[in-house]
């Protein structure tokens, strides 16, 4: 049509444009046609295929130092008035669409957009991720990366570097003869570290490093470990010299027996090492054992500050 450059071929070696005269790239697309709901995509290009094929866009390159890009850009304005991104506009968008029985529908994706209103020298951005529930059309946000680095799962606005968020009203049970208590798998708010290995003595960890004014690393773990034959055992532990490490602490889930500095507590709390307390509180109904039966001068069980006074074993089978 008169005016019209539908198609414009430049001369050898030169550009491909379609909807514009003047084409910056091997092909260079421009469309000025408004979006609609049969049309969602006027300005793009489509790639399609049937059967056993599948449809591909491929970008390669053939450097020493550069790598295939995909790059999308946003302005507001027009393409002669370009104006300024703000903030929340949707600069590029990686999204997933799928037929349904009549019609076709979003599924998800993920959205790089602004997080502030931007500037020459200011460009902050952030990447929210979304996908639709069974049974519903509505798209929900699961994570977001905020400019800042923090990570934000269930949550828009993460606090720190992850934050993990859920709104569950399931009530905290103690004990239950249910394996999957006092949570059930897919409700409350649970983070789940799993080994599958199957082996004897495998064990997962959470891992906790600081590293001090020297570079050095002050690194301890709360692990989950045990064999066929036990309930397993909850551990903390931690680098205990510049190449070591040492459990410290140790829970019994079958007998909820506490070890400290043992591996192997045998009553509910046994300490290998001397313990210090502002008091102790009774009454005590199991024996207290100590090592040695002590003497006069120098009680196995003693008070403090006043190391000659206390108890001890008179003879054998004696009561203290």
């Amino acid at each position: 049509t008169s005016g019209a450059r539908p198609l414009v071929l430049q001369g050898v070696g030169g550009n491909v444009g379609i909807g514009t005269a003047s084409p910056q790239l091997p092909l260079h697309v421009l469309s000025t046609s408004a979006n609609s709901n049969a049309l969602p995509y006027r300005g793009g290009l489509i790639v399609e295929a049937e059967g056993t094929n599948t449809a591909n866009i491929v970008s390669s390159s053939y450097s020493d130092t550069l790598g295939a890009n995909f790059i999308g850009q946003r302005s507001r304005g027009t393409l002669s008035a370009k104006t300024a991104t703000q903030l929340d506009d949707p600069i590029v968008s990686l999204q997933g669409r799928t037929y349904g029985t009549s019609a076709w529908r979003s599924v998800g994706g993920l959205i790089l957009s602004a997080d502030e209103n931007h500037t020459n020298a200011a460009v902050g951005t952030k990447i929210t991720f979304t996908t639709v529930a069974n049974g519903s059309t509505a798209l929900s946000e699961r994570m977001r990366i905020t400019s800042s680095g923090n990570v934000g799962i269930g949550t828009g606005s993460p606090s720190d570097i992850l934050q993990v968020s859920k709104s569950d009203s399931t009530p905290y049970t103690s004990s239950s003869v249910s394996q999957n208590q006092p949570w059930t798998y897919g409700s409350a708010a649970n983070v789940i570290i799993k080994n599958t290995s199957q082996t004897d003595n495998s064990a997962a960890y959470l891992n906790l490093n600081s590293v001090d004014s020297s570079g050095f690393s002050k690194v301890g773990y709360i692990g989950i470990t045990g064999t066929a034959t036990d309930m397993g055992y909850l551990t903390i532990g931690g680098r205990s010299l510049s190449t070591g490490f040492n459990e410290r602490f140790r829970i019994d889930l079958a007998t909820g027996n506490v070890g400290i500095g043992t591996t192997n507590p045998t009553t509910k709390l046994e300490v290998a090492g001397t313990i210090k307390a502002t008091a102790f509180e009774g009454p005590m109904s199991a024996t207290v054992s100590a090592s040695g039966a002590g003497s006069n001068s120098a009680p196995s069980i003693t008070f403090s500050g006043d190391p000659d006074t206390g108890f001890y074993n008179t003879a054998s089978n004696n009561t203290i």
